[in-house]
C-alpha cells in the first residue's frame, strides 16, 4: 500500500514538474522577416492562418510577420537584430560571408511538393532564337540581381554558351517573374529569365503556348528560413516541430503553392556558393 502511495506521489510530482516546465517557457518576440513576393496585403492575408497556428503553441505566442521590399533591406534588419527568423533568398543567403552568417538555416519550404526549383530562359513561340548563343544583341528581361532563377543562374547559362551580359543588346530588371513573362508576351523583349513554373500562374496559363523554353538551369535548393543563433534552442525546437507537424498543413495551404517544409543545413547551399564564386 505504501509502495503504491509513493508511486502515485512520484507520478504526481513528475506531472507537476512537467507542467511547471511547460508553463515556464518564455515567449520571446519572434519576428519573421520576408520579402513581399506579391502585394503586401495579399501576402499578409495568406500568412494569417500560419501565424495563428504557430501562436497557439506555448513559447510562440509572439510570432509576427514583417515584410520588406528587397533582400537587402531584410538583410540589414537581420544584421541589426530586428528580425529573429529570416525567410531569405537562396542566392542572397548563399552569398553571405561566413562572418555575416549569424543565422542558422533550419527549414526550407516545399513548393508544389518540390524542395528545389529551376530557372529558365523564355522566348516567343515563333522566335528565331534557337540556342543561347543566338541571344547576342537580344533585348532581355530579368527579374532582379538578387534572384537566383530570374538572374544569377540564367546568366551562368548564358556565360556557358559564350554570351556575356554585355553582349546583350538591352537588359532590364522588371522585379517580378510574371512581369517578365507578360513583357515577353507583349513582345517588349526578345528573351526573359524566370523561374520554371511561372507559366502555371493565374493569368498566364491560357497564354503559355505563346512562349517556349530556350534553356533551363540546374536545380536550385529552395530558400531557407534562418534562425538567429542566440535564440533559445527550446524555442527553435518548438517552432520547427510545430511547422513540420501534419497539423500545420491546413494553415500552410493558405500560402499559394506551399505544401510543407524540410529540415536543412548550411552545407546544403554549398553548391550555390560554388556557382556564385565562378
Amino acid at each position: 500500500m505504501q509502495r503504491q502511495i509513493c508511486l502515485t506521489l512520484i507520478l504526481l510530482l513528475a506531472i507537476a514538474v512537467h507542467s511547471f516546465a511547460e508553463s515556464s517557457i518564455e515567449s520571446p518576440r519572434l519576428r519573421i522577416g520576408r520579402v513581399a513576393y506579391n502585394s503586401p496585403r495579399d501576402v499578409l492575408i495568406s500568412h494569417q492562418a500560419l501565424l495563428q497556428y504557430l501562436r497557439a503553441h506555448k513559447g510562440l505566442e509572439k510570432v509576427e510577420l514583417l515584410l520588406y521590399s528587397s533582400y537587402e533591406k531584410l538583410h540589414q534588419q537581420m544584421m541589426e537584430e530586428n528580425v529573429e527568423i529570416g525567410w531569405t533568398g537562396t542566392t542572397f543567403y548563399s552569398a553571405l560571408s561566413a562572418t555575416s552568417r549569424n543565422y542558422e538555416p533550419m527549414l526550407a519550404p516545399r513548393w508544389r511538393g518540390k524542395s528545389s526549383y529551376s530557372g529558365q530562359i523564355l522566348v516567343s513561340r515563333d522566335s528565331p532564337f534557337q540556342t543561347l548563343s543566338d541571344l547576342k544583341g537580344a533585348r532581355m528581361a530579368f527579374v532582379s540581381k538578387d534572384s537566383s532563377s530570374g538572374y544569377l543562374f540564367p546568366v551562368l547559362l548564358l556565360n556557358q554558351a559564350g554570351v556575356k551580359e554585355s553582349d546583350l543588346g538591352q537588359v532590364e530588371f522588371l522585379a517580378k517573374h510574371d512581369s517578365v513573362a507578360f513583357a515577353l508576351i507583349a513582345r517588349q523583349f526578345d528573351a526573359g529569365a524566370t523561374y520554371a513554373g511561372v507559366l502555371e500562374q493565374d493569368g498566364l496559363r491560357d497564354q503559355a503556348d505563346s512562349l517556349r523554353v530556350l534553356a533551363q538551369t540546374e536545380p536550385i535548393p529552395n530558400e531557407p528560413l534562418v534562425f538567429r543563433r542566440d535564440l533559445p534552442s527550446r524555442i527553435v525546437e518548438i517552432f520547427v516541430n510545430a511547422i513540420m507537424d501534419e497539423a500545420s498543413m491546413p494553415a500552410l495551404r493558405q500560402i499559394p503553392a506551399l505544401t510543407g517544409f524540410d529540415r536543412i543545413k548550411d552545407e546544403d547551399y554549398d553548391p550555390v556558393r560554388r556557382l556564385i564564386i565562378q
